[in-house]
């Protein structure tokens, strides 16, 4: 599991740095909004990845596998800090 988990979060970084380097605009912005859909507000962090866990109609997303490793990555990396 461990190496799957660190695999991943190779794959994305990668991928996030080739699209930030990019230039372009609206993919800054969409990565700006990722990242502060994140940070903490009104709602806690887990609160947000809840709808991701729901099954359809009420997740998000059509598929949760990403979503699920993307939180469990970002899980994995506020903890060591």
């Amino acid at each position: 599991m461990a190496d799957r988990l660190e695999d991943f979060q190779k794959s994305r970084a990668d991928l996030n740095e080739e699209i930030l380097n990019c230039g372009h605009l609206g993919m800054k912005r969409f990565f700006a909004l990722d990242h502060q859909a994140y940070e903490p507000g009104a709602l806690g962090t887990k609160t947000k990845e809840l709808p991701a866990l729901s099954p359809p109609p009420f997740s998000a997303a059509t598929t949760a596998s990403p979503i699920i490793s993307f939180a469990a990555a970002k899980r994995a990396g506020s903890a060591k800090r």
